[in-house]
This record gives C-alpha cells, structure tokens and sequence, in this order.
C-alpha cells in the first residue's frame, strides 16, 4: 500500500531519503530485488539509486563537520541530500569526485579515501549552507563550472586505490547488502515469464510509440508468436535506443562523429554504428557484471547463444528462425540496458 501510493503516477511526493529507507528495510526483512520488483513495483535501477542515496546520506552525516552544517543534515525538510544526489548521479560530478555506481554498495571509489573526503566534505558543506542548490547545480554545465572554480587542491586526485562507503560510515550501515552468513529461507527463484517482455518493465521515459509496442511485447506470447515477437522486439530496441541517446544529449555528438545527418540514411545512425555507443554507456551507468552481459548482448560474439546481430540477420537476411528461449535469453542479458533507457530519467544528464 506504502509502494502503492508513490510509484507509478505519484499520489503522493516522495523524499529521495526516504524512499531509499523503505527500499533498503525491505531488503533488510528478506526480499530480493525480484521480489521488490514484481511485488511492490521498484525496478534494479530504483534498488541501485537507493543504496547510493543513502550511502550518500550516511557518509555525509559521518563527517566532521560544524555544528551549523550538521544541523542542516539532520533537519528532514532540508533538499541537501536531493542535491547531492543530483550531483552524484551526473557523470561531471562522479568524474571529479573520483567515485562510481556500484550495485552492493550504492557507491565505489576509484581514488584514496582522503582523497574523496576532502572534495565530499567541501560540496556537502557549500550545498548545506546555501551555497550552492539544486537551481545551480542543476545541468551537467552547471556541476562542471562549479567544481571548476574550486581551488585545485581541494580536488580528489586520482590515487591508485578503492573503498566503499561502508569505510567511511560510522556504526553500521544497510546502504550495502549484507553478506548472512547464518542460513536465510530460500528464495522465491525468478519466474520466467511466457510473453515476449515482463509486466513489470515500464517506459517511464519515452515516447507514445514505445509505450504501445511495450503494451503489445506484454501480451505477445513467445511460444505461440515466437517470430513477431523477435522482429516487434528488435523494432522496440533500436526505438529506445534512439529515444535514450536524444534525451541523454549523446545522439548528436554521435552524428556528427559519422559525419553528419547526411551522410546517413534518414538522417539517424544504424542499429550496428548505435551499438558501441550503447556498449560504452553501459560500461559507464552499469555494473561490471550486467555491462558484460549487455555487450554480448548487443555486440557480435559467436560465443554467446543469441544477439543483437541475430535478431537483425533474422530481420533482413535468412537468418536462423528465433525460438522461445532465444527471445528469453536476449532479454535476460539486455534488461539492465532496458531499464536503464526506459525506466531512469537521463534528462539530467544532457
């Protein structure tokens, strides 16, 4: 009922703390991400943003800080944590803070733990008194000429080390997933669903044509339609890609990269010249593990068992017929893409 109120077409506003708390207590009580997505209807990239928003939370309110700053921390109608997630989320803010999205942990560091401290300690403090808000940090542009006017010196460098965000959190956390060692209930495994595309992908960003092809890949059954539904489902990729790359802002760059709109035909690039893009992405917004299994998804490789190249070969040559398990598969490996395109909102990031 909780869930019920917030997602979707909101009824309710929801402070990005706060719904990463009733995320991560869910986890605490037992459900998987599954669960928390076929249930209660958050995706793995809500799952994801909620351990990074209170890994941001927790490190925050863990610095030494001035009485004044701290205060702001701990007042629930302040936006500090809103904005700095905000800064966090943008690929500018992550670059000079030297951190990175990690699945388990919310948030990883590529650099010394000193050395993340003093930039974090700098832009908590600006965001907390009123230096800087979510009006002037609110474009990558704007992230970037803000930390551009820092003193060098209070900018992470690049330190051959790593951490995590529980190596700066005092006391306990639940930002990451905790390893139990003592044996838990078995877990529901997940349901493989009969049609082209589970109910529960949702394209909160993106166009009318998407939203009904979606509708209709929900209802397609697989093993009855196995063929409309590998043409209908390379149709919808290449559909959102070309709509996630526009709102990101990484479309034009790219035309201009092969030479303009009228080197290519209809003015826009092929699945095949999209592709890298998507891979290079994905390697950036990701997890290592489900970037790998997005490349091999989306980039040709004899050694994976159906792919991107597959399915336009099936398209336009006389390729092999698709079977039920073939569709099932290439979903499997392109979901967090999927999600990521049509579930997170990249207009921030332009």
């Amino acid at each position: 009922m909780i869930a019920g109120r917030h997602i979707g077409t909101p009824v309710l506003p929801w402070e990005a703390e706060n719904r990463a708390s009733f995320i991560l207590e869910k986890l605490e009580e037992g459900y998987d991400n599954e669960e928390l997505r076929d249930d209660l209807g958050f995706t793995l990239t809500d799952i994801q943003k909620a351990r990074q928003t209170r890994a941001i939370a927790e490190m925050a309110r863990s610095l030494d800080l001035p009485e004044e700053v701290k205060a702001k921390l701990e007042n629930p109608r302040a936006k500090v944590f809103t904005t700095l997630a905000r800064v966090v989320d943008s690929t500018v803010g992550r670059d000079y803070l030297r951190v990175e999205p990690d699945s388990e942990h919310g948030l990883r560091g590529t650099t010394e733990k000193t050395e993340f401290l003093k930039g974090f300690r700098k832009l908590v403090s600006d965001i907390a008194l009123g230096k800087q808000s979510s009006r002037t940090l609110n474009r990558n542009k704007d992230i970037e000429a803000y930390f551009k006017k820092w003193d060098p010196k209070d900018r992470p460098s690049k330190k051959a080390d790593t951490f995590v965000p529980a190596d700066i959190i005092k006391g306990r956390s639940v930002a990451s997933s905790a390893k139990k060692t003592s044996a838990s209930p078995t877990k529901r495994s997940r349901q493989e669903t009969k049609t082209v595309l589970p109910r529960d992908l949702h394209v909160r960003f993106g166009n009318d044509r998407l939203v009904d092809i979606r509708r209709e890949l929900t209802k397609l059954k697989r093993e009855k339609f196995p063929n409309a539904g590998a043409v209908l489902l390379r149709v919808f990729f290449e559909l959102a890609a070309i709509n996630y790359l526009e709102r990101s802002g990484e479309m034009k760059p790219l035309i201009e990269k092969l030479g303009g709109k009228g080197k290519l035909p209809f003015g826009v690039p092929t699945m095949r010249q999209i592709a890298p893009k998507l891979v290079q992405i994905a390697k950036r917004e990701l997890s290592v593990s489900d970037s790998n299994k997005v490349e091999k998804a989306i980039r040709y490789d004899q050694a994976a068992p159906f792919t991107l190249s597959d399915l336009h070969a099936f398209v336009h040559q006389a390729g092999d017929l698709p079977s039920a398990r073939d569709i099932w598969q290439f979903w499997l490996r392109t979901e967090p893409l999927f999600r990521l395109m049509l579930e997170q909102d990249s207009e921030q990031e332009a």
